[in-house]
């Protein structure tokens, strides 16, 4: 009978230590998809926007490149949602890897998207998720947010997401 208690205790330690662990829902690093840019645009339709993601591959520029040396240092998908929070479930059907703001820095807005009465309604929702940070920075551009997430690409950086946070600081 002691001996059978014993075992109940030991086996009831294991079972807690063992749902204690915090592995369960680890992700490798070559299975998400790290957003650093966020550019929102004005859509023709009524209501709809323009997300367009800048995703920074986080095996290139790194020592270890084995994995990453013949992949593009970024990918830029653009997308039409009703707004850009929601806009990350359209694009995880659209890229193969799950999509995640661990690493935004930046989401950079069309003038004349900041002009429009509603915009403070879409940029509102950027509070209610937990991943974006309040540290993120929101630029306005003059042009549409997918021209400038295009044309500012580093000759000298490799790393986009350390060409922003540069492009950031220099500002």
């Amino acid at each position: 009978m002691i001996v059978h208690s014993k075992m109940i205790k030991i086996l009831m330690l294991l079972i807690i230590t063992w749902s204690l662990s915090g592995c369960f829902d680890q992700k490798e690093l070559d299975e998400k998809a790290y957003v650093i840019g966020i550019g929102l645009d004005q859509h023709k339709a009524e209501g709809k926007v323009k997300v367009t993601y800048l995703m920074a591959n986080p095996e290139v520029g790194s020592q270890q490149t084995s994995g990453g040396a013949n992949e593009p240092p970024q990918e830029i998908v653009t997308l039409i949602a009703d707004d850009f929070i929601s806009s990350r479930n359209t694009a995880n059907t659209v890229v193969a890897k799950e999509i995640s703001y661990d690493l935004l820095q930046v989401i950079i807005v069309s003038e004349e998207l900041a002009k429009d009465p509603d915009f403070i309604r879409l940029i509102y929702s950027a509070t209610k998720d937990r991943e974006i940070k309040r540290s993120t920075q929101l630029i306005v551009s003059r042009e549409n947010a997918s021209e400038f997430i295009n044309n500012n690409k580093s000759n000298i950086e490799t790393r986009p997401h350390k060409f922003l946070e540069l492009m950031i600081e220099r500002g």
